[in-house]
């Protein structure tokens, strides 16, 4: 029976081998066990049971064979949150939380959201193309005094979004549509985002 680390160890050689980051044997072991990264280290020499070597190893498997990780486990963490992934939706990439991260900053710096200076006692946003909803329900969530909206052309990717929205506690609203066409001579927008 294999103990935690011959399995990353073998993951991790196997990966490098493939051209495969080799972080992701840490991402899908932690999946299987349900660890995170912290207890994962924390229990290297605990063993396996079959299962979960057979299981862990079909996820190395199958990412060597061009599955993303993120689409395997069902989700890809974005700002410190999980949110649901499949292949309807692009996965979140660490350089987007960089582009929310700006929105916020920019929105507090232009309109001192929850005042009333400049004129501006609420702000309107909408984020185009949202797919998993990541950058929609992150701003509603580090900033809630904004009215979030998203629309995506996919069904199959506002029903990721409005999943993530509800589980994460989120209020935004989604609409099916092509860029902004949903709102053209109805909604004006204080913030257009689109990545």
């Amino acid at each position: 029976m294999k103990q935690v680390y011959e399995a990353l160890n073998w993951a991790s050689s196997f990966l490098k081998e493939h051209g495969r980051e080799e972080n992701v044997a840490q991402i899908a072991l932690g999946f299987v066990l349900g660890m995170d990264r912290v207890q994962l280290l924390a229990n290297l020499r605990q063993e396996l049971t079959e299962d979960e070597w057979r299981e862990f190893k079909q996820l190395i498997l199958k990412h060597v064979d061009g599955e993303p990780i993120q689409y395997l486990i069902g989700y890809e963490e974005f700002y410190g949150r999980k949110f649901l992934v499949n292949p309807n939706v692009l996965i979140p990439r660490p350089e987007t939380e960089e582009l929310v991260f700006g929105i916020l900053e920019r929105v507090n710096n232009r309109f001192k959201v929850g005042g009333v200076e400049n004129g501006v006692s609420r702000l309107d946003c909408v984020d185009i193309g949202t797919g998993s909803g990541a950058i929609a329900v992150t701003l509603k969530l580090e900033m809630p005094e904004l009215n979030v909206t998203a629309t995506d052309i996919s069904v199959g990717a506002l029903v990721v979004a409005e999943n993530n929205a509800k589980r994460l506690g989120a209020e935004i609203r989604l609409f099916e549509g092509d860029l902004l066409t949903p709102f053209v001579g109805k909604e004006r927008f204080d913030i257009i985002v689109s990545n």
